[in-house]
């Protein structure tokens, strides 16, 4: 008897779709060539016992797709079209990739691979995108970057399936385990978006992706050096090119914006804040428009950077960094008193949510400002520590490190060393 598609249960297994002919070619049992097949991969791996249940009906849309999906309690759904040898692969599976904020990147659940199921080894190839698939939905990202690789070593012939992998491999390379992100990560991300681009010249999320992937590797570079411009310029160009084709994307204005902000050349900051008002135009209710206009309106010292603030915190009322800003905003403005609860306020939520310590340098400013030089000092030395954790070592220049150190210096001799020029030279 045929299971209902109300009783067939795979939790945490895989969903493969009957699926539909393209005209009217012959019927070839493509469910069950990919059912065996993905069940030999896994029998290779700890993944031995995850279920592989066949659909007993047609799969033919994204909404069929997820109604399986939840139904069925699984992972993944396989499902497409079959054309005279030759299968439309779609993935549909469980999002994980939930933490999204201002670098966002593209999510690729749902790519598209043509595989010819008359070939052994094709099928092999398929077996092993599926298993990539599942190690990725358990944020097993070594593993998922395996299995795309053992793909791409048999050398598939389709152009859009050689792009799928090299698409995965950039977004995998850099959520592999590592402590920190790291150049080497950021720069084999971008070659392997670039091979994308290079096979499919028009494919929007690849171009996206590198984009945000340029302003990544920008913040790991040394202070002051040339290739932060141009690296922040490459962003600029992907973005834009998203923006010409896709002008409602607000991600990529989102993104763009951050560029510009953080390339601080002539008129960078007029040009961030457009595309921080695109983004609020777009989505209205998306906190990054506003506290991305915000840090903008700060660093410019122009108005209204509060009322962005106090919007963002509307929006998500315990996001550490809009209050760490709404601190940083009053210490530049000598409004120490003012500051204070919103600084607490920020550390607190680090502390309870194990965030970074960045909260500590801007409370440490205001305690100097208000003569408090002992918990100053040891606000600034906190946050030393953090500075001098993270890698490259470049980061410690790069986030103020090296003021930081004249800063303890001074509030040791019970001294501000906040004037108005360094201040202003802060923001």
């Amino acid at each position: 008897m045929t299971p209902s598609v109300v009783s067939l249960k795979a939790p945490g297994g895989i969903i493969v779709s009957q699926f539909s002919t393209v005209l009217d070619y012959p019927r070839y049992d493509v469910a069950k060539r990919i059912q065996e097949a993905v069940d030999a991969e896994l029998s290779q791996t700890e993944l031995s016992s995850t279920t592989v249940l066949i659909w007993p009906q047609n799969i033919l849309t994204k909404e069929n797709a997820e109604e399986a999906l939840q139904s069925a309690q699984a992972a993944l759904v396989i499902w497409g079209e079959y054309d005279s040898g030759r299968v439309v692969v779609q993935f549909t599976m469980q999002n994980k990739l939930s933490d999204q904020h201002e670098i966002a990147i593209a999510n690729p659940d749902e790519l598209n691979s043509t595989i010819n199921v008359q070939v052994k080894q094709e099928v092999r190839l398929l077996a092993l995108l599926t298993l990539g698939k599942v190690y990725w939905h358990e944020q097993r990202y070594d593993k998922a970057n395996i299995a795309f690789k053992q793909a791409l070593a048999l050398k598939p012939q389709e152009v859009d399936t050689q792009a799928t992998l090299y698409f995965n491999l950039g977004y995998l390379a850099t959520k592999l385990p590592e402590k920190q992100p790291s150049l080497v990560a950021y720069e084999q991300a971008i070659a392997d978006y670039t091979r994308v681009i290079g096979l499919k010249p028009d494919w929007e999320n690849a171009i996206y992706n590198r984009g945000t992937a340029y302003i990544e590797q920008s913040r790991l570079l040394a202070a002051n050096a040339v290739e932060i411009t141009k690296t922040l310029d490459a962003a600029l160009v992907d973005l834009s090119q998203v923006i010409r084709t896709h002008p409602n994307r607000e991600d990529a204005y989102l993104n763009r914006g951050i560029a510009y902000y953080e390339r601080q050349g002539p008129d960078n900051l007029l040009a961030a804040l457009r595309d921080f008002d695109q983004v609020i135009r777009l989505a209205p209710d998306r906190y990054e428009g506003y506290y991305n206009r915000g840090l903008t309106r700060i660093r410019g010292n122009l108005d209204q950077w509060t009322t962005d603030l106090t919007h963002t915190l509307m929006i998500t009322p315990t996001y550490s960094p809009a209050f760490d800003a709404l601190c940083w905003g009053y210490a530049l403005a000598q409004d120490p008193q003012r500051a204070l609860p919103f600084c607490n306020r920020s550390i607190a939520l680090e502390e309870a949510q194990h965030a970074t310590r960045a909260g500590r340098i801007s409370r440490g400013i205001v305690y100097a400002e208000l003569g408090r030089y002992t918990d100053a000092r040891k606000d600034f030395e906190l946050h030393q520590t953090w500075l001098a954790s993270l890698q490259p070592a470049t980061q410690y220049e790069r986030m103020n490190g090296k003021k930081l150190e004249a800063w303890i210096v001074a509030v040791k001799q019970n001294k501000s060393p906040f004037d108005r020029a360094a201040l202003d030279a802060l923001r």
